[in-house]
């Protein structure tokens, strides 16, 4: 279906690996345009898990204070079993909610499972000290331009 067809509805997430770098230029994704390009995401669940497992791997936490905990800071009961399914590389149905990773976040003190999602769509993780250091270079940036109309003027 592309956008010419009335039936066709934008989505912000369909997006091909070309433009994945530029999130200021998300466009619906059209098929024919896209011939040739790679639009899967199959590697996902399986980089996902992987990073859940290095987290789990370094943690001086036992995965049963982990579900523990990520049970206290979710509200929803998750037991050890449950999270050995998500981490397991032979259980391709039990997938890690969305929902969860924030908590995992909190609960391991690691950002590695986001830093994994957001490469797959082609973004990255910002600290705080990132976001700061970003927004001086932009000071930066804006100030020599200003200086060279100042210049020009003279």
């Amino acid at each position: 279906m592309t956008d010419s067809d009335p039936r066709y509805t934008p989505n912000d997430g369909d997006r091909t690996m070309s433009d994945a770098g530029d999130i200021s230029d998300i466009t619906a994704f059209n098929a024919d345009e896209a011939e040739g390009q790679l639009v899967l995401f199959t590697d996902t669940s399986v980089s996902v898990k992987g990073a859940l497992r290095r987290d789990l791997k370094e943690s001086r936490m036992s995965r049963t204070e982990v579900a523990l905990r990520l049970s206290r800071a979710t509200g929803r009961e998750i037991g050890q079993a449950m999270l050995d399914a998500y981490v397991a590389e032979t259980k391709e149905g039990h997938r890690f909610p969305a929902e969860l990773v924030p908590a995992w976040v909190y609960v391991m003190k690691s950002r590695r499972v986001l830093e994994v999602l957001c490469r797959q769509a082609g973004l990255s993780v910002a600290t705080q000290e990132d976001r700061e250091f970003a927004e001086l270079g932009r000071a930066h940036l804006r100030s020599e331009k200003l200086a060279r109309r100042l210049w020009a003027r003279c």
